[in-house]
């Protein structure tokens, strides 16, 4: 007899809107360059006032009433004003007072010195000033003068003393300005715990009453490039965003630009291409450098998105040049000639593309490896493919010691060149030495800023030796090849999240680690930077040298590693080496789409079948499932949004969606079953739902307000089976994606990743809780599941209206009696076909993940 779920809401695919909060009748946030002088708020220079709700409050300066232009912001109103003199605003009975007095002059003509170089004029004009509030000014950019100069100690202790100086005397904008200061020069120097301490210092200034909101958007930015550079992605994206909100109501106004870039580029390094230009389409830029480093960034986002299958943005491109070359003299004029000529060179047009790469003169080691990658395209588009081969292996061994994507694209440029020489062996060889080095980059990555997205224009070296490799007639190896591109930016989110799970002395050891690591990769990285110009005897005689150094930043690299061994050892594995990919049971296909082709492995053989309607990419693998009583799909990146369970070839069969990163070398002890039902109160039948649940598993209940975050996250560390019905919400954020509890909590893929553990069974009965798995390396929770240790999770890619959920969730229910393990892969699909002869098209939108 089938249980069944009455009323509304089973899956509740919208959370709640929280309750607003009782508000102030005029609440001011004043941004401005800030001092506390016996309690009056002084501002010099100018103000932003930002009121966050209500209607524009009445304003006075000096008695008399003035219109300071309110403009909508977000949600609330702002007013930019410079007139010198007391202001007051009221509203509702309440009012605020501040005082603007102009900027000081004195020290503008040394700082401009500085700006533009001229050193020894900005010491000689700093001696002017020795007393009082300027003193301390001149020796806060004397300090910064000394960092300039490599006088790190010296500057540190200078910003140091500053910082203590303007703080007593009120100067909090100073004091704040000295703090991240100091903050950023010891973030750039990888002393990450003391860059840490800075911050905290000054955090301590503008959290206290009567506060400094620019000087907290300050603060804001520098924690997320801190958060950034010891790879807690989470974090940095999440205080990105909140440095670019505060910046927007209280300024400065170009530090919402900078926090917006810095997310974006972020972004970018996740493969999530379309929201990295988004947001960067949405800057903008004042002064000509500023809007040069906008445009550059642009174009070489879209020269990205164009390997991807995009368009370039040839506009940006040009624009970036113009800058460069005219109102903005920079370095980066090189880089922006390049990309350039690479626009030009994808568009056909090759005399031009040459004309600009002529123009490229530049000594570092990157320009000079990306003038020869494109040079030896540009051979090649000529008919010249024996020179372009041997421009590249002479590139190969001039840029030994240049970062890995440098590398990877030497390597990938190789090999296409060997190919068109008719070399199928060399290609290959070079096309193998591209994944390998794409493998060292997903390792080092968390050390160097983070995970990186491996989809896309990165999933180019694969697909070419994937297909070199079908043409061989070596199916085996191809398959590894494709399961290992598949899997690769799933594994770096994996490290990224273990990292953002760090607290107290494992965090202070991660940074110390990754510190130690840093520097001596950029003391490598310095050695080896006139490598490419060396004589070929003397590069040889270096050889032996570089080797060693690679070895020893190798152990460095495990050392750094170590630091999460507590996480590693719940899952059984050594940080830093990757989990074997399971191969094919007895009576289990693994079909696997990848570029053009669909590989069908079982225990005895490889078949692979191309694709020939990229429509129906399944249609023609039926013949090679005829004796399989399970299928295991492993979708490779350009295939794993798509909904291929729902293919007719499979719809007799149990089907699995394998993450594919590997079981757990150690398997978690057994435990207890715990169900969590409805944490927010407002969904009934999802109450209903884990009352049945529960009685059904015999295990604990934990619904409404009992379902805490403390509760629920220990019950999810413990326990063998875990159930949930109630909200479920994804997020673009890979890791933020999650199940909201009681109390405005919510569980999410980074808290599982850091936990380093997973229940063994989980049902995830909540909207797109296995939503994910994007071409750009999005993880769903349901994955972060298996990634942690979970041997099978059930959840939804898509909403699911309310009686589909409730008939769902008592099918599963009816059907978990046919096998003694708990919700196997028979069971769903029993569930799942009473649904579709039902004709409920919900059905296709539920999948079971394994490893």
């Amino acid at each position: 007899m089938a249980l069944l779920l009455l009323g509304v809401g089973a899956l509740g695919c919208d959370e709640p809107a929280p309750a607003s909060p009782a508000r102030a009748p005029l609440e001011l946030r004043v941004g401005c360059a800030l001092a506390w002088v016996d309690g009056e708020r002084i501002c010099e220079g100018g103000a932003i006032l930002f009121v966050p709700h209500g209607e524009p409050p009445a304003v006075e300066l000096e008695g008399a009433p003035r219109d300071p232009s309110w403009r909508r912001v977000r949600v609330g109103w702002r007013a930019d004003v410079e007139a010198p003199g007391r202001w007051v605003l009221r509203r509702g009975g309440v009012e605020a007072r501040l005082r603007l007095r102009p900027a000081p002059t004195e020290l503008e003509a040394a700082r401009a010195a500085r700006a533009e170089g001229r050193r020894e004029e900005a010491r000689a004009r700093l001696a002017a000033h020795q007393g009082g509030a300027e003193g301390i000014a001149a020796r806060s950019l004397a300090a910064r003068l000394d960092l300039d100069e490599g006088a790190v100690s010296r500057g540190l202790a200078g910003l140091e003393r500053a910082r203590a100086d303007h703080a007593d005397r009120g100067a909090l904008d100073r004091a704040v300005r000295d703090a991240v200061a100091a903050s950023w020069a010891l973030r750039t120097r990888w002393r990450f715990a003391e860059a840490r301490r800075a911050l905290d210092e000054a955090e301590a200034l503008v959290g206290q009453p009567p506060g400094h909101p620019q000087g907290a958007a300050r603060l804001l930015y520098h924690r997320a490039l801190l958060q950034r550079d010891v790879g807690d992605l989470r974090a940095a994206l999440r205080l990105f965003r909140r440095a670019e909100r505060a910046a927007e109501e209280v300024g400065p106004d170009a530090l919402a630009g900078w926090a917006r870039q810095a997310r974006a580029r972020v972004l970018h390094g996740l493969g999530r291409f379309a929201e990295a230009r988004a947001l960067l389409d949405a800057t903008d830029a004042e002064g000509p450098c500023e809007r040069a480093h906008l445009a550059a960034n642009r174009g070489w986002l879209s020269l990205l998105e164009a390997e991807a299958g995009g368009e370039v943005d040839e506009e940006a491109l040009r624009e970036a040049v113009s800058l460069y070359a005219g109102p903005c003299p920079h370095a980066e004029l090189a880089n922006a000639r390049l990309n350039l000529a690479l626009a030009r060179l994808r568009a056909g047009a090759e005399a031009e593309a040459a004309s600009i790469l002529d123009a490229v003169a530049d000594p570092r080691a990157e320009v000079a490896a990306w003038r020869a990658i494109l040079a030896a395209r540009l051979a090649r588009r000529g008919g010249e493919v024996e020179d372009a081969e041997r421009a590249l292996d002479e590139a190969g061994r001039r840029f030994a010691s240049a970062p890995p994507p440098l590398r990877w694209r030497l390597a990938l440029e190789l090999g296409e060149a060997r190919a068109a020489r008719g070399d199928a062996e060399g290609a290959r060889r070079a096309w193998r030495r591209a994944e390998a080095l794409l493998d060292e980059e997903a390792r080092r990555r968390p050390l160097e800023g983070g995970a990186l997205g491996f989809a896309g224009y990165r999933g180019r070296s694969a697909e070419r030796l994937v297909g070199a490799l079908v043409e061989a007639g070596r199916p085996r190896e191809a398959l590894r090849v494709a399961r290992r591109a598949g899997a690769r930016g799933l594994e770096a989110l994996r490290w990224s999240g273990r990292i953002a799970g760090l607290e107290g002395a494992r965090r202070r050891a991660w940074e110390a680690s990754l510190g130690r690591y840093l520097e001596e990769r950029a003391d490598a990285a310095a050695d080896a930077a006139q490598d490419w110009q060396r004589p070929a005897s003397e590069l040889e005689a270096r050889d032996a040298g570089r080797e060693a150094r690679e070895r020893a930043l190798s152990g460095l690299l495990e050392d750094a590693y170590a630091a999460l061994e507590p996480a590693n050892e719940r899952l059984g594995e050594r940080a830093g080496q990757r989990s074997g990919a399971r191969e094919p049971a007895p009576g289990e296909a693994l079909v696997v789409p990848f570029a053009s082709w669909v590989f069908v492995a079982t225990a005895e053989q490889v078949a692979v079948v191309p694709i020939a309607d990229p429509e129906r990419p399944l249609a023609d693998v039926g013949a090679h499932l005829a004796d399989a009583s399970l299928v295991r799909l492993v979708s490779g990146p350009r295939w794993r949004a798509r909904p291929l369970h729902v293919a007719p070839v499979l719809r007799d069969l149990p089907v699995v969606h394998g993450v594919d990163l590997g079981a757990p070398a150690r398997p978690r002890a057994a435990g207890e079953a715990v169900v969590i039902a409805d944490p927010r109160g407002d969904l009934v039948a999802a109450a209903l739902e884990g009352e049945q649940a529960a009685a059904h598993l015999g295990a604990p209940l934990l619904r409404g307000e009992a379902a805490s975050w403390d509760a629920v996250s220990r019950a999810f560390r413990s326990s063998d089976l875990f159930y949930y019905a109630g909200h479920g919400r994804a997020d673009d954020d890979p890791l933020r994606s999650g199940l909201p509890l009681a109390g405005g909590a919510r569980l999410e893929a980074g808290d599982v990743l850091a936990f380093g553990e997973a229940p063994r069974v989980a049902v995830l009965s909540g909207c797109e809780t296995a939503r994910g798995a994007s071409p750009s390396g999005r993880l769903s929770l349901a994955e972060a599941l298996v990634a942690a240790g979970a041997e099978r999770v059930i959840g939804t890619t898509e909403r699911v209206p309310d009686a589909s959920a409730a008939r769902f969730a008592a099918a599963l229910l009816e059907a978990d009696a046919l096998e003694p393990a708990p919700f196997t892969p028979r069971e769903l699909h029993a569930a799942l076909s009473q649904l579709r002869e039902a004709g409920d098209a919900s059905w296709s939108r539920y999948r079971m993940l394994v490893p």
